[in-house]
């Protein structure tokens, strides 16, 4: 076969882009170590803790304001 030969050409072209993907998979653990988002899981559970101690907040006002729900308008 010769240098021109279309057939090796493209075994040639198909074996570079072989190598390339391996290349890139191979690199895929380390880069999703690199890429690691956050762990948000403490800042979440603030927020949680914070949100259900308004909403408890929110049910003593409302218990206590609820001789005035009959003075309610509806618009």
């Amino acid at each position: 076969m010769s240098e021109t030969d279309p057939a090796a050409r493209a075994f040639e072209d198909l074996c570079a882009e072989m190598t390339v993907l391996r290349r890139s998979v191979e690199a895929l653990p380390q880069a999703w170590r690199d890429n690691r988002p956050p762990d948000y899981t403490e800042d979440l559970a603030r927020v949680v803790k914070a949100m259900n101690a308004v909403g408890m907040h929110m049910k003593a006002i409302d218990a206590d304001f609820s001789h005035l729900r009959q003075f309610r308008v509806i618009l």
